[in-house]
C-alpha cells in the first residue's frame, strides 16, 4: 500500500483541499486541442445516425404497404372474421347450451310427476330458470291429454296452467312481476291446445333433444326457436313433451353492436338460406316471416349472400373467401360453420367491404407516418443532449480517478453511458474500486484512515487490545475431491472465500488471512466488545447460509459444512509484514482457542462454537445452547462452551427454546453430578431435536459416569465438569496454520 513507486504525488495528484475544478484541468495536449471540434461532429453524427435510418425506415413502409394492399386487405378481412366471428359463434352457441341446459336438467322432475299433479313445483322450476336466463323466454311441458304448465317472461312475465282434467277444462294464467310474486290471476276461455302445435306435432320418440326451424312465437310474436325433448313410456311412446323457447333477437341485437365497416355486417342464415338474425340498422328482417337471402332489396347484401350460396352450391367445398361487386364496389363475403358440437344447422355469413378494409388500411398508414414522425421529433430531443452528456461523463471519470489515487474508493460514483469506450473505462475504475475495498476489508479503520490522508508509508503500532477472533474452515474435502474435478474444486473453494470475505468487510471486519477453506478474522473495537461480538456472530451464520448455497450453485450433493470457532479476550495486534508489505494481524492464545473452538463442532456435531466470554455478550441478540465444559489452552479451569443456533430476531420458535432450556437444565445437573435428571433432560432434548449429536454425546457420558462414579473415577470436590480423561477435540483438518500460530502466539 506505500506510495514509494509514485515519488512526486502531490506534482501528479490535486490537492484534497484544491476545488475540483482544478483537479479535472488537464493538461494542453493534441487530444485537449482537439476536444471542441469532435464533441461538435460526434452530436452531429449521432443525429444523423439516428434520422437517416429512421427516414429510410418510413419511406420503406409506406412502400410496402402501398404495393402490397391487396395483402394487406385479405389479412385484415380474415383478422375481423376471426375475431368477430368468434364472438358471435360464442354468443350463439351460449343461447343454445343454455337452452338445452335446462332442458335436460328438468327432464329428471317432469319424469318423476305428472303434468296437473306437479304444476306447482314444475311452475315454479320452470320460473327460475327463464327469470334468469335472458335468452330464454318460456318454459313448458304438455302431455297427450292437452294439459299444460308454463312460465314465460314473454310477452309478460307469467305462468300458465291448463287443465283439461276438471269440467269444463281452465286456462288460468297468473301475471307476476320480476321477483315472482302475482299481480294478477286470468282465466280465459280455453282456445290454446298445445297438442296442435308445430313444437309438439315436430317432436319424435326419440330420447334426445330436437330443435324446430325458427320461427315467430303465438303469444309474443317475436322471432326465436324452440327446443323439445320427449318423456317416453317403456315401449317409446310419448307421454309428454318438454319444451323451451329462445329468443333470437339478442342476436341481431348482438350483431348490430360488431364494429365491422359502414358497408360490412354480419349474417346468420338457417339450413333454407333464410336470415334469422341481421344488424338493425339494415331493416331487413320482416315482421311477418322469414326471408330468404335471395329477397334481399339491399343489393350488396343480396349479391354478397347469393354469392356464397352459389360457391358451396352442387357439393362443392367451402371456399374461404368469395368476392362479389355490386356498383363496382369489391365485397369479401366469409362463410363460418359453427364446428361438429353445435346441434343446429345455421351458417354464419360474415360480409366485409374492401372500401372499408382500404381505409383501414389508409389509416394504419396514417398513423404509422404520425407515430414515426412523432418518435422522430422525440429522438432530438433524446438524442441531441447525449453528446452534452459524453463530455459530463469524461469529467466524471476524471473526478473518480481522483478519489481512488486518495484511497476513497467509497465516494466513486459509477459512470453511465451509452459509450463502450466510456463503459470501459468505468469498468476498469470500478475494478480499482473492488481492489480499495478488499484492502479495507484486511485493515482496521484507523489505517484506513491512513490510508486515506494520502500518507505515503504507513506504520502500525503492535499494542494489546480487547478483540473477537473467528475462524473457519470446511469440516471435510474429502467428498469434493472423490466427486468432483479439480476445477470444480477450486471453483467451490474461491466461491467460498469470495463470500467470506464480502461477508467479513460487510460485517466491519479484518479479514486476516484465507488458506484453502480456511478464513481468520477479527474485530478490533475496544470501545465496544458485545458488538464485535454480534458482528462475528452474524458473520459465522452468514457463513453457514453461503456454504449451503454455494453447494447448490455446484450441485455438490454430500454432507460438508462451514464449521466455525469464536473467541473474545486480549490479544496482540499489529504489522506482520515484511519487506515493505502491509499484514495487519492478530496473536496470542485466543487465536487458539478459537481454532480449538472450531475443531471442536466434529465432536458435538454443531457448525458454530462460542467461548463463554463471547455467550456472555451475545446471549441478548442471539440463541445459544450450552454444549459441555472444557478446558481451553492456557486454562486450567473447565469453561462451559455454547452452540450458536440463530439470531433472536428470526422467526421465534418455542420450540427451539424449550430444546435450549432443557440443555441449559441437563448442563446444570450434570455440573451438580445428578447424572439420571441430566439423561432426563438431555433425553427429552433429543425428542425435540431429533439426532442432535452433542445431546447424545452427554446422555452417554452420563451414563458412563453414572457406572464409573466412584467405582473406577473420582471426581474432585471441586470438579469443574470437564470429563476425566478427555481433552478437547481436535480435528484432523486443523491447519498447519492453526498450529503454528498455537506455539508462537502467547498472548492473553
Amino acid at each position: 500500500m506505500s506510495r514509494t513507486s509514485d515519488p512526486s504525488p502531490n506534482s501528479r495528484l490535486p490537492d484534497a483541499r484544491q476545488p475540483m475544478t482544478s483537479a479535472r484541468q488537464p493538461s494542453p495536449s493534441f487530444l485537449a486541442r482537439r476536444l471542441p471540434r469532435p464533441r461538435i461532429s460526434f452530436r452531429v453524427a449521432i443525429l444523423m445516425l439516428f434520422l437517416i435510418p429512421m427516414m429510410a425506415t418510413v419511406m420503406a413502409i409506406v412502400y410496402k404497404m402501398s404495393e402490397r394492399a391487396e395483402m394487406v386487405v385479405y389479412q385484415l378481412s380474415s383478422r375481423i372474421v376471426e375475431e368477430v366471428g368468434a364472438k358471435i359463434v360464442a354468443r350463439a352457441t351460449g343461447i343454445v347450451r343454455v337452452a338445452e341446459g335446462h332442458l335436460l336438467a328438468n327432464t329428471a322432475v317432469a319424469s318423476a310427476t305428472r303434468v296437473i299433479p306437479g304444476q306447482v313445483v314444475l311452475a315454479d322450476l320452470f320460473w327460475q330458470q327463464v327469470a334468469f336466463s335472458p335468452e330464454l323466454a318460456g318454459m313448458y311441458i304438455a302431455d297427450l291429454d292437452g294439459n299444460f304448465v308454463q312460465a314465460r317472461t314473454l310477452p309478460e312475465p307469467a305462468t300458465r296452467v291448463i287443465d283439461r282434467t276438471t269440467s269444463p277444462p281452465t286456462d288460468r294464467i297468473i301475471v307476476r312481476d320480476r321477483d315472482y310474486r302475482p299481480l294478477a290471476h286470468l282465466e280465459r276461455p280455453l282456445a290454446y291446445d298445445p297438442r296442435d302445435r308445430p313444437w309438439f306435432m315436430g317432436t319424435q320418440p326419440e330420447r334426445r333433444l330436437q330443435w324446430t326451424d325458427a320461427y315467430r312465437f303465438s303469444d309474443s310474436g317475436r322471432l326465436g326457436i324452440t327446443a323439445t325433448y320427449p318423456l317416453l313410456d317403456s315401449e317409446n311412446r310419448i307421454l309428454a313433451v318438454l319444451g323451451v323457447d329462445a329468443t333470437l333477437e339478442s342476436l341481431s341485437a348482438f350483431l348490430s353492436q360488431q364494429t365491422i365497416g359502414p358497408r360490412s355486417a354480419a349474417f346468420l342464415l338457417d339450413d333454407r338460406d333464410r336470415i334469422i338474425a341481421a344488424p338493425h340498422a339494415l331493416e331487413i328482417l320482416d315482421a311477418d316471416a322469414l326471408r330468404p337471402a335471395a329477397e334481399i332489396e339491399l343489393d350488396w347484401v343480396r349479391n354478397a349472400l347469393t354469392a356464397i350460396q352459389t360457391s358451396t352450391s352442387g357439393g362443392r367445398a367451402t371456399p374461404n373467401i368469395v368476392r362479389s361487386v355490386t356498383d363496382g364496389q369489391g365485397y369479401l363475403t366469409h362463410l363460418v360453420t359453427f364446428g361438429e358440437g353445435f346441434s343446429l344447422p345455421w351458417r354464419l355469413v360474415i360480409v366485409v367491404s374492401e372500401a372499408d378494409l382500404l381505409s383501414e388500411a389508409q389509416r394504419i398508414l396514417q398513423e404509422s407516418i404520425v407515430i414515426s414522425a412523432i418518435i422522430v421529433i422525440l429522438a432530438l430531443f433524446v438524442i441531441y443532449p447525449l453528446s452534452a452528456t459524453f463530455a459530463e461523463s469524461v469529467a466524471q471519470l476524471t473526478h473518480n480517478t481522483w478519489l481512488l489515487r486518495h484511497f476513497r474508493p467509497a465516494e466513486v460514483i459509477p459512470v453511465r453511458s451509452v459509450f463502450s469506450e466510456i463503459q470501459e473505462l468505468d469498468r476498469a475504475m470500478q475494478s480499482m474500486r473492488d481492489a480499495i475495498t478488499l484492502v479495507e476489508g484486511q485493515l482496521p479503520t484507523e489505517v484506513v484512515r491512513q490510508l486515506s490522508s494520502g500518507a505515503a508509508r504507513v506504520e502500525l503500532q503492535a499494542e494489546f487490545k480487547t478483540i473477537t477472533v473467528l475462524t473457519s474452515a470446511l469440516n471435510t474435502l474429502d467428498p469434493l475431491f472423490d466427486h468432483l474435478q479439480p476445477e470444480q474444486v477450486i471453483a467451490f473453494l474461491r466461491a467460498q472465500i469470495e463470500h467470506g470475505r464480502f461477508i467479513v468487510t460487510r460485517e466491519d471486519g479484518t479479514l486476516e488471512a484465507f488458506r484453502g477453506d480456511r478464513i481468520h478474522a477479527f474485530w478490533d473495537t475496544p470501545a465496544a466488545p458485545d458488538l464485535a461480538a454480534r458482528h462475528a456472530c452474524r458473520a459465522a451464520l452468514s457463513f453457514v447460509r453461503s456454504c449451503q448455497r454455494d453447494l447448490l450453485d455446484h450441485r455438490v450433493e454430500e454432507p460438508i459444512m462451514r464449521c466455525s470457532g469464536i473467541h473474545l479476550g486480549r490479544g496482540l495486534v499489529g504489522n506482520l509484514g515484511v519487506g515493505g508489505r502491509l499484514r495487519y494481524s492478530s496473536m496470542g492464545r485466543l487465536v487458539e482457542t478459537a481454532a480449538r473452538l472450531r475443531d471442536a463442532n466434529s465432536t458435538y456435531g454443531t457448525a458454530i462454537i462460542l467461548s463463554a466470554t463471547v455467550q456472555r455478550e451475545v446471549k441478548d441478540r442471539f440463541r445459544c445452547r450450552v454444549l459441555d465444559a472444557i478446558r481451553l489452552p492456557g486454562d486450567p479451569q473447565a469453561t462451559p462452551i455454547y452452540e450458536l443456533r440463530g439470531d433472536l430476531n428470526d422467526r421465534p420458535d418455542e420450540r427451539e427454546q424449550t430444546f435450549i432450556d432443557l440443555c441449559e437444565t441437563g448442563f446444570s445437573q450434570y455440573r451438580e453430578r445428578h447424572w439420571d435428571a441430566a439423561i432426563a433432560a438431555w433425553t427429552r432434548a433429543s425428542t425435540l431435536i431429533p439426532g442432535d449429536q452433542a445431546s447424545a454425546l452427554m446422555i452417554a457420558r452420563c451414563a458412563w459416569l453414572k457406572v464409573a462414579v466412584p467405582g473406577f473415577w473420582t471426581l474432585p470436590e471441586d470438579w469443574d465438569g470437564a470429563f476425566p480423561g478427555v481433552p478437547v477435540a481436535h480435528s484432523d483438518r486443523c491447519s498447519d496454520q492453526d498450529q503454528d500460530d498455537s506455539r508462537s502466539r502467547d498472548g492473553d
